[in-house]
């Protein structure tokens, strides 16, 4: 018991050592875009966009793609400030800010429906944790500019569902099931990936299946009747840009990932000939995120490689990328203990190993 009380006490020094710098550097983040807003290059097209004050022209240019996407809330936060004596996207990075926050929330919410007792240091330790993979500053990208909204949208839209489809519940609310389709396939081309990742737990774990796919239906035919999205560029595939991709979303990704994987698998298979009809529902629904990254991943790939070779280097893929991580840790979280073969110390140091080697590209934060 003090062997493990003390290995969960050093992971959480450790990972708040690494809090204590990433959080004052996104408050002035934070503090930077409420003094200039950052309003250019591809959300310059929102210099054009009427004020939502001045008539039912302003509510319409909302739905008004950009390049080959809606994005709806995006375009709206931007104009809205301005019916209140402020600057054009003065508000969106607080908002994205608030949304990562609100992800990190729904996820932490999420670990203790998946494991309601476990001690308090491990609680603790596991949520920093999650902290440290959604607030990873590789993603600066979408964390500075007001256009980007809409990717902390998504992942707080994953995080919602996987809170909700944890609890004791044989149906979902009605709101779940109207609202994320539009919410998802609004707001950006990885809508379609949130989607999908989505729509398989809950359309094998949940009755009332028609009304999810009544609304996506309807949403993806609404979508296509408004029209205006520009051009693809076409598909392909390339290994080259694929590795080069997987290394540019985060340090030594690579390696991480496969480590990730393996100890995942083998806590896993240890577990599985005990498990539950509950614990392989659960399995399933922790695994939406790591769905929704594997979506993302193949869709950039697809749309992406055929444009430019250096787009693998965009630093704003690395937000659906880090919901890989965020899945990993679900399913260790709720798997691992089921695998030990020695006693509760085995859990908590195999997963803080497990923490300490995924979450340490952070170390280079000072050369970043």
């Amino acid at each position: 018991m003090r062997w493990g009380a003390l290995t969960a006490g050093a992971l959480i020094w450790f990972e708040l050592s690494y809090l204590i710098r990433v959080f004052p550097a996104l408050f002035e983040m934070a503090k930077v875009s409420l003094h200039w807003p950052h309003v250019i290059a591809d959300s310059a097209v929102f210099l054009s966009q009427a004020p939502l004050h001045e008539g039912l022209n302003g509510w319409l240019q909302l739905l008004d793609p950009i390049n080959e996407h809606r994005l709806v809330v995006s375009r709206a936060l931007a104009v809205l400030p301005v019916s209140f004596g402020f600057q054009l996207g003065q508000w969106s990075v607080l908002v994205s800010m608030a949304l990562l926050g609100l992800t990190w929330l729904m996820f932490a919410l999420s670990l203790l429906r998946l494991r309601f007792d476990a001690p308090l240091l491990d609680r603790i330790a596991v949520v920093l944790a999650m902290a440290l993979v959604l607030f990873n500053p590789w993603q600066a990208e979408n964390l500075i500019w007001d256009i980007n909204v809409h990717w902390f949208l998504q992942g707080f839209l994953v995080a919602v569902a996987v809170f909700l489809m944890l609890a004791r519940s044989e149906h979902l609310p009605c709101w779940f099931d109207l609202l994320l389709p539009g919410l998802a396939l609004f707001n950006g081309g990885q809508g379609v990936c949130v989607l999908l990742a989505v729509a398989l737990p809950r359309l094998v774990l949940y009755g009332r299946r028609w009304l999810f796919l009544a609304s996506a239906i309807s949403f993806l035919g609404v979508d296509r009747l408004l029209g205006g999205h520009s051009a693809q560029a076409g598909y392909s595939f390339s290994g080259v840009f694929s590795a080069r991709l997987l290394s540019a979303w985060w340090p030594n990704a690579g390696w991480w990932l496969i480590v990730a994987v393996i100890v995942v698998a083998v806590g896993l298979l240890r577990a599985w000939p005990g498990l539950l009809p509950s614990d392989t529902r659960q399995l399933l629904i922790c695994s939406i995120p790591i769905s929704y990254a594997a979506l993302f991943a193949v869709a950039v790939h697809l749309s992406r490689s055929s444009i430019s070779d250096g787009l693998f280097s965009r630093s704003g893929y690395v937000t659906p990328a880090l919901m890989l991580g965020v899945g990993l840790l679900l399913l260790l979280w709720k798997f691992l203990r089921r695998a030990h073969c020695c006693s509760g110390a085995f859990d908590r140091s195999s997963f803080g190993w497990f923490c300490c080697w995924g979450l340490s590209p952070l170390g280079q934060l000072e050369s970043a």
